[in-house]
């Protein structure tokens, strides 16, 4: 009998410990969609830290799970945190007044130049700030607890630069993606440029 009630106790310890770490710590999420490619494609599966997101943790360059709708996730790059000026001009990304190298776009740029006879004069990332952007009540730096995010396939993204989501707030940030585990082949850990 008493070894019953310590394999129960082992299990309900194990239960405890497996939803504490999937609840505050971290927690697996499927890619769905291409606005993230080529960086994840659709029905990657990726690990999220959620012990640390949130303003201070959070750094340009990071890729962000983050509640858009009450049914959806998304997952997107951050662009700029709280206190930046940003700006895209000719398809170049300014934050702060200072150009941005953006190395993750490289490969969609060179998919778009190569298709530059069928699509003449479209930039990758459309001329855009801060003051553009939904909720940014027209300020030219990205508010308090508020961040600018963007998918890497940035022709089919729905991000900070549709009227419908506009700037994300910090309190809707799921968390962090710190590695890709599946597909095997493509296993990659800490996705951030800094």
């Amino acid at each position: 009998m008493k070894s019953i009630i310590e394999w129960i106790v082992s299990i309900i310890v194990s239960i405890v410990i497996v939803v504490a770490i999937n609840t505050f710590i971290i927690q697996s999420h499927q890619v769905s969609g291409e606005s993230m490619s080529p960086t994840f494609k659709d029905g990657d599966r990726v690990i999220v830290q959620k012990l640390l997101y949130g303003e201070k943790h959070i750094q340009r360059g990071d890729v962000i799970v983050f509640q858009a709708t009450k049914e959806k996730r998304y997952i997107k790059r951050v662009i700029a945190t709280p206190g930046d000026t940003m700006r895209y001009e000719h398809d170049q990304l300014f934050v702060n007044g200072k150009k941005v190298s953006e190395p993750y776009l490289d490969a969609n740029k060179k998919k778009k130049d190569a298709e530059t006879n069928m699509i003449q004069n479209i930039p990758l990332t459309e001329d855009i700030t801060v003051a553009e952007m939904a909720n940014s009540n027209g300020s030219k730096t990205v508010p308090k607890g508020m961040m600018v995010v963007m998918g890497d396939n940035r022709q089919n993204s729905t991000d900070s630069r549709d009227p419908r989501l506009g700037l994300v707030h910090e309190d809707k940030i799921v968390g962090k993606v710190v590695f890709r585990y599946y597909p095997f082949s493509t296993f990659k850990y800490d996705f951030d440029t800094h």
